[in-house]
């Protein structure tokens, strides 16, 4: 349930039709902008000066200092998720890298037969770099998933999220995919290289 208000005149609310009240303990101020939030408080000081001159009987609470400290916490979140996120595409490359690495030595007869019957090196260098990218794709799209889960988890605990979700997903899967391409240059290009003779040589010896 969300809270609901009601705004009536003040007036209206210290009439004895309505709450009778006369003692007003807090009022809440509405501002359209954070720029403006000084001169307000200025004003506002200024008014409650004249009207009570004692500043000790009111106390004025902005958030605008509060808003500035989230605004901090959120920068500061931002770069260690960003550190984070980048250590763990490096590993994740270089875990890719070594995987084609072994795909390569493991694979020198079909890379041999393949230059053999007439395939260019950059035929078989496009061949894994596409399988290095489709293997960075499918793993972001398993950690895509599984933060899918988590969120759908999560909104169970929270009611409103202004979270650009498809647009991230399509992000990470970017990335994810552009790092296997990184990753599986090396190998690619260590597979293009490989004389055919001496790879179906290696493989029968």
């Amino acid at each position: 349930m969300h809270e609901e208000l009601v705004f009536i005149p003040l007036s209206l609310m210290q009439s004895a039709a309505f709450f009778n009240t006369h003692n007003i303990f807090y009022v809440d101020f509405q501002i359209n902008s954070i720029e403006e939030s000084e001169i307000v408080e200025k004003r506002i000081n200024d008014f409650l000066q004249i009207r009570f001159g004692d500043t000790e009987d009111f106390v004025i609470k902005m958030l605008y200092s509060e808003i500035q400290t989230s605004k901090r916490i959120m920068r500061t979140l931002k770069l260690v998720l960003s550190f984070i996120a980048f250590i763990t595409l490096a590993m994740a490359g270089v875990t890719i890298t070594n995987t084609m690495l072994a795909a390569v030595m493991e694979r020198f007869y079909e890379i041999g037969l393949r230059r053999a019957i007439g395939a260019r090196r950059k035929d078989v260098m496009w061949q894994f770099l596409t399988e290095a990218a489709c293997i960075g794709f499918v793993g972001g799209l398993a950690g895509t998933l599984f933060s899918v889960v988590i969120y759908s988890i999560s909104l169970m605990w929270l009611r409103y999220t202004d979270i650009a979700f498809f647009t991230y997903i399509a992000v990470s899967l970017l990335i994810s995919g552009f790092t296997g391409f990184l990753a599986g240059i090396y190998p690619a290009h260590q597979a293009s290289r490989l004389n055919p003779i001496e790879a179906l040589n290696r493989t029968f010896h």
